[in-house]
């Protein structure tokens, strides 16, 4: 299982997120982000998607962490709700509104639907 877990004390005014794994307690992207909001676990476990920012940020991006490699990348910016696609070739999101789905060996982002939120792979 994978969760989201909150710093007990706040620094410059903000929380930490980190992302940890159960059983074991295993952190992931700890101090990297700030509002975590929401993850998503690759059906291969290798991949978790989430929304976050960075300290100094101002608004939401989603992100890819790689649990093989260890690394995150920016998928999205000004972005929230992301979810994998359950053969992990896609990842869909929302951005203003706008429910975006982004092939991940392309990298190109098409706009499937106007006005929707929370998507959501069949896995």
């Amino acid at each position: 299982m994978a969760f989201v877990k909150r710093s007990d004390v706040a620094t410059g005014g903000n929380f930490n997120y980190s992302i940890e794994l159960l059983p074991g307690g295993t952190v992931l992207a700890l101090g990297l982000y700030v509002g975590i909001k929401q993850i998503d676990w690759a059906n291969t476990a290798n991949q978790i998607v989430f929304m976050g920012r960075l300290p100094n940020g101002k608004t939401n991006n989603v992100y890819v962490l790689n649990l093989l490699s260890g690394t995150v990348s920016q998928l999205a910016s000004r972005s929230g709700f992301p979810s994998i696609s359950s053969d992990e070739l896609r990842v869909s999101y929302t951005k203003r509104g706008d429910i975006k789905v982004l092939t991940l060996a392309t990298g190109i982002t098409e706009t499937v639907s106007r006005l929707g939120e929370w998507p959501d792979w069949k896995n």
